[in-house]
């Protein structure tokens, strides 16, 4: 005899199936194809700022395939074959609970652009649907997981799923369970609820980004610019330069005015990190002359180090030449790939 919450999740199910754009289990490059066309819970929290991981400016690059996506490392993908078992242990625990069958990437019903993969789903012993994700968390994120915490880009992306699925069903997903497993010794369970005044400041940071990102609106994405080096590396994967590019014209521009501020910043910071470097060889010479030959001083506040490191032994070309002048090495050497030089600014003639 079906029970009210297995008819209840059959009900739920078939609201959901209505916004399903990407069936489950679907091949990787479907899923990959689908990511520029979308906003889903893994890059809200960009948006909102909430992933310390990754800036604007890189999504935007990855939303116009600009830039080829990160394949995922080797932890990523323990964390994607471990979500099974989780799952399967979960659902053995909650034996109250009566899980759905699982969906696909579901959009919003109103912004299609807005999606959401959920990991799993469920009726509860209350009767109300709600969303559970899977984390399999290594040794390195566990102290965000300790007190009771909880990731910020975790909770923006379970703040966003709620918001896409009750956009078909509102009276249910009013809550997201978080399951870890911690490097692989414990778990840990986390609840959040619907935080409606964060979802109304996140859709209007996402339209925004979205907006920005269709018009390729280096306005907006300048002012998300920081010192992050992982930006500056997403800069070099999307424009690896080409020298028979013509040089870009700015004289005349609206950007002349602004760009001309930076460059006079840039050579400002650049003098004042000379003087900074100038004065950190300054007190790093005077401690080492102090210390002489030693490798180690005592003081009562600090414990210092200048330890001997062993030189590794290395192919000497020169040497190789020098004992075989008529030997042809040419079929030997390698062209490292190209890469773009330090960013150089000089003055134009005549200032």
């Amino acid at each position: 005899m079906t029970s009210k919450r297995e008819k209840k999740a059959d009900s739920v199910g078939k609201e959901l199936a209505k916004g399903e754009i990407l069936p489950p289990n679907a091949p990787r490059d479907q899923f990959m194809a689908l990511r520029p066309k979308i906003i889903g819970g893994s890059d809200v929290g960009v948006i909102t700022g909430d992933n310390p991981y990754k800036k604007q400016l890189q999504l935007k690059l990855e939303k116009r395939e600009e830039v080829e996506p990160d394949d995922p490392n080797y932890l990523m993908r323990i964390g994607s074959h471990m979500e099974s078992f989780i799952r399967d242990d979960f659902r053995r625990e909650m034996d109250e609970w009566t899980f759905g069958p699982e969906m696909g990437t579901i959009r919003h019903r109103e912004i299609g652009y807005f999606a959401a993969s959920v990991d799993d789903w469920a009726i509860d012993e209350q009767g109300n649907a709600i969303i559970i994700d899977y984390k399999n968390v290594s040794s390195y994120g566990a102290k965000k997981w300790k007190g009771g915490g909880l990731p910020t880009h975790y909770y923006a992306q379970g703040q966003w799923y709620m918001m896409i699925l009750k956009s078909w069903v509102p009276q249910h997903f009013d809550a997201c369970y978080f399951r870890a497993v911690v490097d692989n010794r414990s778990t840990e369970l986390r609840v959040i609820t619907l935080d409606e005044e964060w979802i109304r400041k996140a859709t209007v940071a996402a339209n925004a980004f979205w907006s920005a990102m269709l018009t390729d609106d280096m306005e907006y994405f300048l002012q998300q610019i920081d010192g992050d080096e992982a930006t500056n590396a997403a800069l070099l994967a999307a424009y690896p330069g080409d020298p028979d590019e013509k040089a870009v014209d700015l004289i005349g521009s609206d950007s002349e005015e602004k760009i001309n501020q930076w460059c006079m910043a840039y050579e400002r910071a650049k003098t004042m990190q000379g003087e900074i470097d100038n004065n950190v060889r300054r007190l790093k010479s005077s401690i080492q002359a102090m210390m002489r030959n030693a490798t180690k001083a005592n003081t009562n506040d600090f414990k210092i180090s200048w330890p001997v490191i062993r030189g590794r032994e290395r192919f000497s070309q020169s040497l190789l030449k020098k004992a075989h002048p008529s030997m042809d090495l040419s079929p030997y050497m390698t062209r490292a790939s190209k890469y773009r030089g330090g960013l150089r600014i000089t003055p134009s003639k005549g200032e």
